[in-house]
């Protein structure tokens, strides 16, 4: 049996998604789905996939395919998750995975209402590196945790691009942050390797008040780039997480060239 997928959204999903699902046995990816014609038919020629959608709704209610990997704004992705469960369908919930709290129990209730089958795209907990670490604290090879760092910081605008297909990234109704991209990331394979949290302090705030790009033009963005997190875990781990997209990779550079200076009594 061959399992039909339909990309809604196809910057991310056209560039890291399509090879992944074209890599699996009895997966087809038969269409795509963005939010203007041109746009959709340029895509599906470029992508080389079969059929091309620009209305949504006609997209998620279509019979000829089974699953549907959104890939696109949260606020706009949404209402059409949860009509798409409504249909029957399978759902691949690219992260962040809702624009809002409210959004995600919206989600998380249609499912339950549902017999779909659906899945999140946070998944660094399978990469090699993380899962010998699993295996290094379950073997007590290390100890107990007490204390620990984490930082999971990009520098995505600090030098802008217009070409870039993420520069949706200023608006306000758009549902993204720091901490519900890079963060959640991050807070899924710190769960998985130390547990649930107990509690926890933040500061989310923008640091980056304007994307300068090289040609002058300006966005002043409307959500923020930045969170530390402070976490104590049930299992007595308390842990310091850092998230943000403005991170100045030059001075990431630099400080840990300092601290490898200083590690070798430079």
């Amino acid at each position: 049996m061959t399992l039909r997928v339909g990309l809604f959204g196809a910057a991310w999903n056209g560039f890291a998604h399509l090879p992944a699902w074209r890599a699996l046995q009895g997966i087809e990816v038969s269409a795509v789905c963005t939010s203007r014609e041109e746009t959709a038919r340029a895509a599906a020629d470029r992508l080389g996939i079969a059929r091309s959608f620009w209305d949504a709704e006609a997209f998620v209610a279509d019979p000829d395919i089974d699953i549907i990997d959104f890939g696109t704004w949260p606020s706009v992705r949404l209402p059409l998750i949860i009509t798409a469960l409504e249909a029957g369908k399978h759902i691949y919930n690219a992260c962040p995975h809702a624009p809002h709290w409210a959004g995600a129990k919206a989600i998380d209730n249609a499912w339950r209402r549902d017999t779909s089958a659906t899945a999140i795209d946070a998944f660094a907990q399978h990469l090699p590196a993380h899962r010998q670490m699993k295996a290094l604290l379950e073997s007590g090879y290390i100890g107990q945790p007490f204390v620990g760092t984490a930082h999971f910081n990009l520098s995505l605008f600090n030098a802008p691009n217009k070409a870039f297909p993420y520069n949706w990234f200023a608006e306000p109704q758009a549902g993204v942050s720091a901490v519900r991209n890079n963060g959640s990331h991050l807070l899924y394979l710190l769960q998985h390797l130390f547990g649930e949290v107990a509690e926890l302090v933040a500061d989310d705030r923008q640091l980056l008040k304007a994307w300068v790009f090289p040609d002058g033009d300006m966005v002043k963005p409307e959500t923020n780039d930045f969170a530390a997190v402070t976490l104590r875990y049930a299992c007595g781990l308390l842990l310091q997480l850092q998230a943000s997209w403005a991170m100045p990779v030059q001075a990431f550079t630099s400080l840990q060239d300092e601290m490898g200076k200083a590690g070798r009594g430079a």
